[in-house]
C-alpha cells in the first residue's frame, strides 16, 4: 500500500501525524460553489421567510396602498384621400401626408393649446387629480385674485394632463395612437375621446377660420371692384356724351374707357363668382383625419401590475434572504460538515451525533440510547464500534471525553457512550472527572449540594440510569491537576482497567482549566467533542494543540448536536446503499 506523506498507517489509523499548523487548510476563507449551496440549503427556512415577507409586503402595497391606474386608447387615422361633395377649389392648401407632417400632428396632439381645450371641455380644473389647487376652498381666495387663481389652476391641470397622455405614430402607417392614464377607468376613456374630438374640431375650426378670412377679403374686394366698375361706366358715358364729331382723338378715348370697363367687369365677375364658391364651401369643411377607434372603458387597471410586482417581490426577497444568509454565515466560524472538520483538524470524525434535549433529570438519560430514536441510537452505536475493546482477560481501555469550551455536550456524549456499552453487556465504568462543576454527578445522583462535601468518595456505585458503574470523586480537591498525578488516582485507574472493559472519563473543558490534559494523559485515548456549527475553528484548533503538546493523540473527533435533517438525508442514502 502506498503511504501518503505525513500519514501514519502503521496501526491502521487515519490520523495525520504532521504538525497541526501544517494540516490546517491554507486558505480557510476560500468558498466553493458547493459551500454556497450548502449554506443556502441550511438556511432554507430563512430564505422562505424572506420571500414570504417580501411577497406579503408587495401584496399589501398593490392591494391597499398603491392607487390603481387605468389606461385607455384611441386611434386617429390621417386621411390621404380628399372627398369633396362639389368640385370647387378650396382656399386652404391640401394636407401633404409625410413623416414630417405626421410628427407635427403628434406634436399638436400634445400641445398645451389643444389640451387646454380638453381641460375646458371636461372641466378638469375642478378635478383634484389634475389640479391640486382644487383642494383649496374658493372662499379662501381673495376676490381680486380669483381670476389669477383660476388661470393658475388651469395651467396646472394642463401640465398634469400632458404628463398623463402618450401620443405616438404607429410605424409605417398614418395612424396616431393616443393613450391616457388616470385613476378612473371611465375618466381615461372620456379624456382620450375628448382629445381626439378636440383635435378634429380644431382642424375644422382652422379651415373655417381660413375660409371666413377669405370670404371677408373677397367681399371687400368685390365691393371695391363694384364701385370701380360703376365709376368706369359713368366715365365712359360722359366721354361718349361729350364727344363731338368724328375726331380720331375722341374715338381713342372712348375705346380706351370701354376696355377699362370690360376689364373691370371681368375682374368683378371673377371675384364675385369666387366669393360665392367659397361661401358655399364654408359649411362643407371636413377634418384631414378621422377617429379610427373610440376609446373604451378599460376592464381592469394597467398599473400596478400585481403579478409582475409580486414576482419581483419574490425575487427581491430571495436575494435579500441570500444576502442575510451570507452575512450571517460570514460570522459563523463553526464546523458544518465531516469533510470540513477533517480538512481543518487532520483527525478523523468517528462520530456524528444528532441533537437531543437538555439533560437535567434522570429519566431523560434514557433518551441518549433509545432504540425508538433510531438516528441517535445508530449514531451512538457507530461511535461505540470505533472504540474496539480489548479481548477478555486483558486490561480494559480508558477513554477521556474532552472538548475545547463548555457547552459542547461532552457530558451527554460520555453518558450515551457508557449506556451504549452497558446495553451490549460490556462492563463499563463512568467517572466524573470534572472536580469543579461535577455536572455529571449532579445529573446522575440529583445531588444539588454535592459541591459542599470536602471528602473524596472512592466508592464505585452501580448506576441504574446508565446501566454500569459510576464514580463521582467529589469536590474536595484543592488542586485537581495535582490529584491526577497522585498514587491514589493511578491505583484507581489500574483497578478500573482490571475490573472494567471500558472506562469513560468526563473531563472539564480544555481551554477553561488544565485538568483535562492530566486526565487525557492518564487515559489510553481521548474523544474530542465539537459542537456542530457552533464552536469556532480557532477554539477547536487551540484545544487540539494543547493535547498534542501534552503528547496526547485523540482517537477522533465527535461532531455533536448535528442537524437532524442533514443526518437523515445521509442516513437514508446509507440505508439504500446497504440494501443494494
Amino acid at each position: 500500500m502506498q503511504q501518503k506523506p505525513g500519514i501514519d498507517l502503521a496501526q491502521g489509523s487515519r490520523v495525520d501525524i504532521r504538525p497541526l499548523s501544517a494540516r490546517i487548510n491554507p486558505d480557510p476563507d476560500l468558498i466553493s460553489l458547493s459551500d454556497v449551496f450548502r449554506a443556502l440549503a441550511r438556511n432554507a427556512l430563512i430564505l422562505l421567510l424572506a420571500v414570504a415577507v417580501s411577497v406579503g409586503l408587495v401584496w399589501y402595497y398593490v392591494n391597499y396602498v398603491a392607487t390603481p391606474l387605468y389606461r385607455s386608447y384611441t386611434t386617429i387615422l390621417i386621411e390621404t384621400r380628399k372627398n369633396q361633395f362639389v368640385d370647387l377649389d378650396s382656399p386652404t392648401e391640401d394636407f401633404a401626408v409625410n413623416q414630417s407632417s405626421l410628427n407635427s400632428e403628434v406634436g399638436i396632439l400634445q400641445s398645451r393649446e389643444l389640451l387646454g381645450k380638453v381641460v375646458d371641455r371636461l372641466n378638469l380644473i375642478e378635478d383634484t387629480e389634475f389640479n391640486y389647487l382644487a383642494w383649496t376652498d374658493p372662499e379662501d381666495v381673495p376676490a381680486d385674485e380669483a381670476d389669477l387663481f383660476r388661470a393658475r389652476g388651469r395651467d396646472v391641470a394642463v401640465s398634469s394632463l400632458m404628463n398623463s397622455i402618450e401620443v405616438r405614430n404607429e410605424p409605417l402607417t398614418y395612424i396616431i395612437e393616443v393613450s391616457v392614464v388616470t385613476s378612473g377607468a371611465e375618466k381615461s376613456a372620456e379624456i382620450a375621446n375628448a382629445i381626439a374630438a378636440s383635435y378634429l374640431d380644431q382642424q375644422i375650426e382652422l379651415k373655417s377660420l381660413s375660409t371666413q378670412e377669405g370670404v371677408e377679403w373677397l367681399s371687400t374686394r368685390v365691393t371695391e371692384l363694384q364701385q370701380e366698375l360703376r365709376d368706369a361706366e359713368r366715365q365712359l358715358e360722359d366721354s361718349r356724351f361729350n364727344a363731338t364729331g368724328d375726331r380720331l382723338e375722341n374715338r381713342i378715348v372712348v375705346d380706351q374707357l370701354t376696355n377699362d370697363v370690360e376689364a373691370t367687369r371681368e375682374l368683378y365677375q371673377y371675384f364675385l363668382s369666387r366669393l360665392k364658391e367659397i361661401s358655399v364651401q364654408d359649411g362643407l369643411h371636413r377634418a384631414d383625419a378621422r377617429v379610427l377607434s373610440q376609446a373604451i372603458t378599460p376592464f381592469g387597471p394597467s398599473s400596478p401590475k400585481k403579478k409582475r410586482l409580486i414576482a419581483v417581490g419574490a425575487v427581491g426577497g430571495l436575494f435579500l434572504g441570500m444576502f442575510f444568509v451570507f452575512w450571517r454565515e460570514s460570522f459563523n466560524r463553526g464546523i458544518r460538515s465531516t469533510k470540513e472538520m477533517e480538512a481543518v483538524s487532520g483527525y478523523p470524525v468517528v462520530g456524528e451525533l444528532p441533537k437531543v434535549g437538555m439533560l437535567n433529570r434522570n429519566h431523560k438519560i434514557a433518551r441518549l440510547v433509545n432504540p425508538r430514536d433510531r438516528m441517535h441510537f445508530e449514531a451512538v452505536n457507530d461511535l461505540r464500534l470505533s472504540l474496539s475493546l480489548p479481548p477478555p482477560g486483558k486490561p480494559g481501555r480508558v477513554v477521556a471525553v474532552c472538548s475545547a469550551v463548555p457547552g459542547e455536550g461532552k457530558t451527554s456524549v460520555a453518558l450515551a457512550l457508557t449506556r451504549s456499552f452497558a446495553k451490549s453487556k460490556d462492563e463499563v465504568l463512568l467517572i466524573d472527572g470534572d472536580f469543579r462543576t461535577s455536572a455529571l454527578t449532579k445529573t446522575l445522583q440529583n445531588d444539588k449540594k454535592a459541591d459542599a462535601t470536602n471528602e473524596i468518595d472512592w466508592t464505585i456505585k452501580q448506576s441504574e440510569p446508565i446501566g454500569g458503574g459510576f464514580l463521582g470523586v467529589g469536590h474536595g480537591v484543592d488542586s485537581p491537576i495535582d490529584f491526577f498525578a497522585t498514587e491514589e488516582f493511578g491505583a484507581l485507574m489500574q483497578s478500573a482497567r482490571e475490573h472494567y472493559g471500558l472506562v469513560v472519563i468526563d473531563t472539564p473543558p480544555l481551554l477553561a482549566v488544565s485538568d483535562a490534559i492530566a486526565v487525557a494523559q492518564a487515559a489510553d485515548t481521548c474523544l474530542y467533542v465539537v459542537n456542530w456549527n457552533r464552536t469556532p475553528r480557532s477554539k477547536i484548533l487551540q484545544g487540539l494543540e494543547m493535547l498534542e503538546r501534552a503528547g496526547v493523540t485523540p482517537h477522533g473527533i465527535v461532531l455533536n448536536r448535528m442537524n437532524r435533517k442533514l443526518l437523515s438525508r445521509r442516513s437514508y442514502r446509507s440505508h439504500l446503499r446497504s440494501l443494494s
